[in-house]
């Protein structure tokens, strides 16, 4: 290898003193200055160095230019080069940078943060933002002009020829420091990029042959803020919108808003003026584009400084801190506490909500508790109704309290909202829904539509009514005006709402651009900046807008020139002459003010340059374009500034030329073409002068074209191939403004075939100058004809590359300074004007070493049987050949053509066609073969070669084997020659065949799917696909055929001997813990393994492959041990019937009709059958297992109640358990998790063998299979087993309604108690066409319940009883049925639903109207209608939520109907004495829910007399009076069997001897108070109710109706208050009597009560 090292010749960039001092007014002297711009100083290694040239010509704004320089002197051979360090103004668009160039012209581009930005054509083309020549006056990029010192002319061959033998790779380093980053944001990124062609200005697009172009990214850095202002959002904050919110906007020194954020703490400071007390929060940081941000303080630390005395003061302020040091701080902001607003709390029974007490913006949302006062009562019950103006307010929602039920609400009509809650949540105590403020719901409103006002009635509220847990409506509570406790204060009844407007609070602004360069001063082309004004408005997460232009008034405090536009825009121009730091810029909008702070930057010198300033004429070239006059040479001319300002370090060198235009002063003299090049026309002197900038700007260097000729000194060819970087700084600072510089390195590596680079030709005139030359000036490079194995040129189009040479395919290393020659051709004589050469070396590595690999391993030929599907060995193998090289490199040469292939062994077996290895097709044997490859025309790979071993194979024989069919673990390697009969089912086994092919390299092929298969018989043994089928015994040959070759003969044979099954194993997969889960009806195929004496198996016996000739029905028989529950036929398919109590057993035996086999195995499986509910249909107890747990005496059973709804979501359900009370006994009960929110009722042990579910809401969202509730049962041990029954009485969903009761189907079943064993009647058919969908016509279905039996009886003993009148207490909706439908509908009424207001109200016969209020509030109080809905305009009867409780109640047997009807019952309820001596009467008839009188001891009645003179009466009828704070109580007798009434009668007395006479008293009182009990004799709140309010129960005395009592005129003094009871209280539920008690009579005493005193 003829290099051993590699040799970096590097450029080094000089200091920036030294630009600065080369752009001075006047050239300094001895020592001689520095090089010009674009030029080069070269050295002699050996010599000492000759005197350097003077300055080239130059002009600056402060002096004339120097005198003309002579012409440059020759260069020795060997060099350096330095190219003088320059900066760059850095813009978000455009940027200045320095330039220099020598030779090969090469671009270092520093793109912007959007990229690189391109406007010309041949430059890298990146997305660029729209261009505006008052706006984004700069250049599109930033240029970087240099030269290599490899490969470039004058010297180079000279320089390089001594040193061939040891340099190994060419590289030529450059260097190079931008600055001037001050138009940047802080925080951008750009990169830095090499172009190598095209003009000075317009750099180039890198050909694809070059790599490396790009360096990697930077980023501008952030300083710290120094500045912070910030805008009051909330001046004025009250008690219940106390939030402090402000907006801050932060700045560093120089003005810029993208202050950086790290280690960065913004604090929000609130102080309290009086106390001096103050909080502080900490902010977010703020926007990195804008500096603004937002900093709200939402705690409660400073509510204690409102006042309810009237408003108070505090101030705000923002400090800004890094690392914990406060670096900046806002003014304080005067904030003003507005004075607390107190309401009056509530004293008695009634509601208040709360309201905004302070203005609210359009938009805004708010949220209204609504509390009660329950007046120490319990409150269970209530409903009102909200008014909200709609211009004003947007109901939103509404959310019930936890400790209530969901509420029933009508939002249907606009402006109004109307609630109902009934009852509490499941485990909320008394305590807990008793007090004066009593959260009851959350009302959300939004404030829509409405301009700033104050609103006076913009929502009230009523309570319709509130009732106790005892069922007593709370005195005052029934429509009366809730309290709003809004901004008024006080107690009003009706809510002020002030609308506040989000007004413009304060502004602040930022620039586009902190930084302006002047720029049009050189060019004329204004530079601009936007200043954005945002708007800051009063209301806390309100986002800032930017205020229009058009309302923004501007003005700049700074030097002349500097202005303010329309639209906020600041510019500079010609007019503009001097910079500064600090430029201020007031911005305002109407009455706000704020200002930003700019840096102004001036030109204060310029000056223009030129690379050759004496051109000459080109021996022996003319122009193209006029043939007949000579070509002279080109000069760049370059223009430099330097930037700075009053206050501002001056930043030199800045290079401007490609910002300026260029004009000569004579054009006949100097043409410009491609913006900065110089080219001269004809002899003469002229100065190049900046054009288009200030009329001042006097800035131009003197060019002379002369008549003498300059001949091509050198000609040469640059070869490039790429570009490496040195690290590139991740951060250039802005303040002080850094630098960034750029270390790159281009570099000629062609190391391996087809490396590749552009080329470009330069040539070097007799006097130094040196030029580049195209092809259009007609410019031609060719490789010497002694390299052309080492490299080859070709013309191309790639990028601004015209040539390219590239290592050839085969190519050998070689060095050499003339491989590439380059000529120069005149374009109008064709003649040659220079020759040259061009230094180029190829260091191709070595190969070292080779490898050859196949594809496939195998081959097989064509007609062997191998080759074909499934064995499918390939015919041939692609080869891959790699060639591996000493620096690691490696070349895939499979197809190259210096590589051989060679068979060396196996050549009958295997041949190698275009790069693949082929089996021989009319080659003979198998076995082995060896490919080897060589490379004998591969210079330095002769020795190298490589192998790979692949084998051809072929068929070597073919195996039939037999194994049992149908197959089964294991039954593959079984083989199977004898087939005898299935045990009884006179069929006889069958078997399968495989065909294994086995291979010349022993390996083996399963084809059994590609062969065939034959029989010596088919008559009697038959092959269908794989499978052996005998028809009758004998011995028979079975052979396979595969691709025509023969397998070995297999002799089957067949017997009549039975094979017996000697074990079942059942293998059914059933559900979880072995259930049969499944709708009534459902099947599930069984599976049964059986296993014979000759090891063969059936591995699903019922439904396997055996089944097509040897049916389940032949080989086992079924059996079930409850067929009732799951019934399984003779083809092993099971039915589930229904749920049992324990598991049921299934079992499979072997049949065998013959006899022949005594013992006939079997299997038993143990299934839990479990019922599945369909759609409306209810499921108890477990879901998965056994319906119901096993249960001893004394355990508790839990049982879960189930309703599927299907995809409907459910609104009713009233269903009955029945089971009976001789087993169980019912103890608890508890609401489902799904169902808690709603109206729930459960009644346990009325009857003892019944539990009654209702549930009943207008509307839910629960659907699918909801478990209702869970109950709880004692079992009192008994038989072996007890049912459990349910009954579905109406059932409402979101798809249907059903009112006709039908038996639940999933939710029959047994609880096993005990061992011993009672069977259930059989299930009959369904009873109804709801049962029939639900179990299906042909289904087995429970024995008819005894309770379902038992209601129909009752409901036809209710309509014989009410025959004729059509009536039916509790009837709304007038089906002739009570039921939940109607408790529903009474909701409907009661709020107001759609289809249930005034509008329907006459639609309503008088009976209907009645049942509106079962309480009989329109019989208490006839003429008053406060217990009405608010609005209704009907009178009397009318629907209240206690109404709708009672009827709920009254329902599940907690209350029930007192019958009267008009007035003339009420009064005909009173007998009243007719003297002193005479009897007093009271008496009210009693139905039950059925609408029949009650006949039981189960209900109570008490009249409460408000008598102050006859508390001494003496019972006759009844029980002795108990005397109460506002009379006397008594116990009526009753009820009446045939009537339902209870009665009370007395005769008249005093507290001493008991005379038998009243005492005149007029206006007496009574109360009707009515008690329930279960048949346990258990009584709860929900059983109490009193007609209308008593201490008894809770309330102060309200007499339902009152009569006279005529006497003696003298006043008895009534008892002592000390031998006056207290109100009775209610105890827990009394335990049941041991036993039950006859009616009540008048002779028989009442049971227990809870309510005795």
């Amino acid at each position: 290898m003829p290099c051993c090292s590699s040799t970096a010749v590097t450029t080094t960039a000089a200091s920036a003193v030294a630009l600065t001092t080369a752009f001075t007014a006047t050239s300094p002297p001895s020592p001689p200055p520095p090089p010009p711009l674009g030029s080069a100083t070269l050295t002699t290694a050996s010599a000492p160095p000759e005197p350097s040239p003077p300055a080239p010509p130059s002009a600056t704004l402060t002096a004339p230019p120097p005198p003309p320089s002579s012409p440059r002197q020759s260069h020795a051979p060997s060099f350096s080069i330095t190219p003088p360090t320059s900066t760059a103004i850095f813009t978000p668009a455009r940027a200045i940078a320095p330039t220099t160039s020598i030779a090969l012209t090469t671009f270092i581009t520093i793109f912007t943060p959007t990229g690189a930005i391109a406007s010309t054509p041949g430059t890298k083309s990146s997305p660029q933002p729209p261009l505006s020549a008052t706006t984004l006056p700069l250049t599109t990029t930033y240029i970087f002009t240099s030269t290599s010192s490899v490969s470039f002319p004058p010297g180079i061959a000279s320089y390089l020829a001594p040193h061939l033998h040891r340099i190994c790779s060419i590289r030529g380093q450059f260097t190079r420091a931008f600055g001037a980053f001050g138009t940047a944001l802080p925080g951008s990124s750009g990169n830095v990029v090499f172009f190598l062609g095209g003009s000075e200005c317009e750099g180039g697009e890198l050909p694809s042959s070059f790599s490396g172009g790009d360096s990697g990214s930077f980023v501008t850095q952030r300083e710290e803020a120094a500045v912070v202002g910030a805008v009051l959002r909330t001046g004025v904050i009250y008690y219940d919108r106390s939030t402090v919110s402000v907006q801050y906007y932060a700045s560093d020194m120089a003005g810029r808003p993208q202050v950086s954020t790290s280690g960065m703490t913004v604090r929000l400071t609130v102080s309290d003026v009086a106390s001096s007390e103050a909080v502080s929060v900490t902010c977010g940081t703020p926007s990195t584009s804008t500096g603004a941000g937002s900093c709200s303080y939402r705690g409660t630390g400073h509510l204690s400084w409102f006042d309810t005395a009237g408003t108070k003061q505090a101030t705000a302020a923002i400090t800004v801190e890094y690392s914990g040091a406060v670096v900046a701080q806002s003014a304080d902001m005067e904030l003003s506490l507005e004075t607390r607003v107190t309401h009056d709390a509530l004293s008695s029974a009634g509601m208040a909500l709360s309201m905004p007490q302070s203005p609210r913006f359009a938009g805004d949302s708010f949220t209204s508790q609504v509390i009660g006062h329950t007046d120490g009562e319990a409150l269970s019950t209530f409903g009102f109704t909200v008014r909200y103006a709609v211009d004003v307010l947007q109901y939103d929602g509404i959310t019930g309290d936890a400790k209530y039920l969901a509420p029933t609400v009508n939002d249907y009509t606009a402006g109004q909202v109307v609630v109902l809650t009934s009852g509490l949540a499941d485990g909320v105590t008394s305590e807990e829904v008793t007090g004066s403020a009593v959260t009851l719901a959350s009302i959300t409103f939004k404030v829509v539509g409405a301009s700033a006002a104050s609103y006076t009635r913009a929502l009230n509220c009523t309570v319709k009514e509130m009732v106790s847990t005892s069922s007593v409506q709370l005195e005052g509570s029934v429509n009366a005006p809730a309290q709003m406790n809004d901004a008024q204060g006080g107690a009003a009844t009706e809510g002020v709402v002030v609308v506040e407007e989000a007004a413009v609070v304060g502004i602040y602004a930022y620039a586009s651009s902190a930084e302006i360069f002047n720029t049009a001063y050189l060019n004329g082309d204004r530079v601009t900046t936007t200043i954005s004004v945002q708007q800051v408005y009063g209301q806390d997460g309100k986002a800032d807008q930017q205020a229009s232009t058009a309302d923004v008034q501007c003005a700049v405090d700074g030097p002349d020139g500097v202005a303010a536009e329309d639209g906020c825009v600041v510019s500079v121009g010609t007019e503009h002459t001097r910079g500064a730091e600090g430029v201020e810029v007031s911005a305002a909008v109407g009455v706000h003010h704020t200002s930003v702070v700019l840096r102004v930057w001036f030109p204060v010198e310029v000056q223009v340059t030129a690379s050759d300033p004496e051109m000459s004429a080109v021996r022996g070239a003319f122009q193209p374009e006029k043939c007949g006059e000579p070509l002279y040479q080109r000069s760049a001319v370059r223009a430099s500034a330097t930037f700075g300002g009053e206050g501002l370090a001056n930043i030199s060198g800045a290079d401007v030329t490609c910002l300026v235009s260029f004009a000569p002063g004579n054009a006949s003299v100097l043409g410009m073409t491609s913006g900065n090049t110089a080219r001269g026309l004809a002899p003469g002197s002229t100065t190049v002068s900046i054009a288009g900038g200030a009329a001042g700007l006097v800035a131009g260097v003197e060019v002379r074209v002369g008549e003498t000729e300059v001949e091509v000194a050198q000609l040469s060819a640059v070869l490039v191939t790429g570009a490496e970087w040195g690290t590139i700084p991740s951060h250039v600072a802005l303040d002080p403004p850094g630098e960034l510089e750029v270390v790159a390195e281009l570099k000629q590596e062609l190391t391996t075939e087809g490396a590749a680079g552009p080329v470009y030709v330069y040539a070097v005139m007799s006097d130094g100058n040196v030029q580049q030359v195209t092809m259009a000036d007609g410019a031609n490079v060719t490789a010497h004809p002694d390299y052309t194995t080492s490299l080859e040129v070709t013309v191309t189009a790639d990028g601004d590359a015209e040539f390219k040479a590239a290592v050839p395919t085969g190519g050998e290393s070689g060095e050499s300074e003339s491989m590439l020659l380059p000529t120069w051709l005149d374009m109008c004589t064709g003649g040659s004007i220079a020759a040259g050469s061009g230094e180029v070396g190829v260091d191709l590595a070595d190969p070292i070493s080779a490898t050859i690999t196949t594809q496939r391993s195998q081959l097989a030929r064509t007609s062997d049987p191998a080759a074909a599907s499934p064995i499918s060995i390939s015919t041939s193998s692609s080869l891959s050949v790699i060639m591996s090289y000493e620096d690691g490199t490696t070349k895939d040469l499979t197809a190259d053509s210096r590589t051989v292939y060679t068979v060396t062994t196996g050549s009958t077996l295997v041949e190698v066609k275009d790069g693949s290895a082929h089996s021989v097709e009319s080659g003979t044997g198998f076995g082995a073969a060896t490919v080897t490859v060589s490379f004998p025309s591969y210079a330095g790979a002769r020795d190298i070669s490589a192998s790979v071993s692949l084998e051809v194979v072929g068929l070597h024989s073919l195996a039939l084997f037999t194994s049992p069919h149908p197959a089964y673990s294991g039954s593959a390697s079984t083989n199977q020659t004898q087939l005898g009969q299935v045990q009884c089912a006179g069929a006889y086994q069958r078997a399968t065949c495989a065909l294994i092919a086995t291979l010349t390299d022993s390996s083996t092929r399963d084809v059994t799917d590609a062969g065939t298969f034959g029989s010596s018989d088919d008559s009697k043994l038959a092959v269908s696909g794989t499978v052996v089928t005998p028809t009758a015994a004998g011995t028979y040959e079975v052979q396979g055929l595969f691709e025509g070759v023969s397998s070995n003969h297999v002799a089957m044979t067949v017997v009549d001997t039975p094979v017996a099954i000697t074990a079942l194993t059942h293998t059914t997969g059933w559900s979880s813990s072995g259930t049969f889960r499944d709708y009534v009806n459902g099947t599930k195929v069984l599976a049964v393994r059986a296993e014979f004496e000759d090891g063969t198996e059936f591995s699903d016996a019922v439904s396997g492959q055996q089944a097509a000739w040897v049916p389940a029905s032949e080989l086992l028989s079924f059996a079930s041990a409850e067929p009732s529950k799951i019934a399984v036929d003779q083809g092993g398919s099971a039915t589930l019937r229904g749920n049992h109590h324990e598991a049921v057993r299934l079992t499979a035996t072997a049949r065998c009709g013959s006899g022949a086999i005594s013992e006939l195995p079997s299997a038993a499986d143990e299934v839990k059958a479990n019922l599945r509910p369909r759609a409306n249909d209810v499921d108890l107890g477990n879901t998965y297992g056994l319906q119901f747990a096993p249960a001893a005496g004394g355990e508790v059973l839990e049982v879960p109640v189930w309703l599927e709804t299907g995809s409907a979501t459910l609104n009713v359900f009233d269903i009955v358990l029945g089971f009976s009370p001789e087993h169980l006994t019912a103890t608890a009960c508890s609401v489902g998790s799904e169902w808690a929110a709603y109206g729930f009722t459960c009644t346990l042990n009325d009857p003892p063998d019944e539990v009654l579910l209702t549930g009943v809401e207008i509307s839910t969202d629960v659907q699918g299979l909801v478990q209702l509730a869970t109950v709880s049962f004692t079992v009192q041990g008994g038989f072996a087993t007890t049912p459990i029954t349910a009954t579905v009485q109406g059932l409402q969903t979101s798809s249907s309604q059903i009112d006709e009761e039908y038996a639940a189907v999933a939710g029959q079943g047994e609880v096993a108690l005990s061992s011993r064993r009672r069977r259930l009647a059989e299930w009959g058919q369904p009873g109804t066409p709801v049962e029939a969908e639900l179990m299906t016509t042909d289904a087995e279905a429970s024995a008819r319940s005894a309770l379902v039996a038992r209601r129909r009886g009752g409901e036809a003993q209710r309509r014989s009883l009410q025959e004729g009148s059509g009536e039916v207490l509790g009837d709304l909706n007038a089906d002739g049925v009570f039921n939940t439908f109607d408790t529903q509908d009474l909701k409907k009424w009661a709020t107001g639903y759609p289809g249930y207001t005034m509008n329907e109200i006459g639609g309503l016969s008088d009976f209907q109207r009645r049942q509106l209020d079962p309480t009989l509030d329109f019989l208490s109080a006839p003429d008053s209608t406060s217990n009405c809905p608010t609005g209704w305009t009907a009178g009397t009867p009318c629907p209240s939520p206690l109404d709708a409780q009672y009827l709920q109640y009254v329902y599940a047997n907690f209350l029930r109907f007192v019958k009267l009807e008009t007035q003339a019952d009420v009064s005909a309820m009173v007998t009243e004495p007719e003297s002193a001596e005479g009897t007093l009467a009271v008496t009210v008839a009693v139905y039950d829910k059925l609408g029949v009188p009650v006949s039981s001891n189960t209900t109570r009645v008490r009249y409460e007399l408000g008598t102050a003179l006859n508390q001494g009466m003496q019972v006759t009828l009844g029980d002795d009076t108990t005397l109460t704070q506002d009379g006397v109580l008594v116990t009526a007798a009753g009820p009446d069997s045939a009537t339902g009434a209870f009665t009370m009668s007395a005769r008249g007395g005093d507290a001493g001897n008991r005379t038998g006479r009243f005492v005149g008293e007029t206006e007496v009182g009574v109360v009707v108070i009515l008690e329930t009990f279960d048949t346990l004799y258990a009584t709860s709140e929900e059983r109490v109710f009193a007609f209308c309010g008593s201490a008894v129960v809770g309330s102060s005395f309200s007499s339902f109706t009152s009569f006279d009592i005529p006497g003696e005129g003298s006043v008895v003094p009534p008892l002592s208050p000390a031998s006056i009871s207290p109100p009775p209280s209610l105890p827990p539920p009394s335990p049941s009597p041991p036993d039950v008690p006859p009616p009540l009579s008048p002779a028989s005493s009442p049971p227990p009560s809870p309510l005795t005193t």
